[in-house]
């Protein structure tokens, strides 16, 4: 299934495998950078508790 998206995407683009491994690695490399400056924050343990109770 991920390689016929990533086959259909490569034929979609007109890129080698390459240049999509590159694309996705940047991208994955982009929102680790943002989740470390943008944490998502729960509120501590209270809020952590009611989440799970739920």
């Amino acid at each position: 299934s991920e390689n016929q998206t990533q086959k259909l995407i490569m034929n979609k683009l007109n890129v080698s495998y390459v240049v999509l491994r590159k694309v996705l690695d940047k991208l994955i490399e982009k929102i680790k950078l943002y989740n470390e400056q943008n944490p998502i924050i729960l509120g501590g343990i209270t809020n952590l508790s009611k989440l799970t109770k739920q």
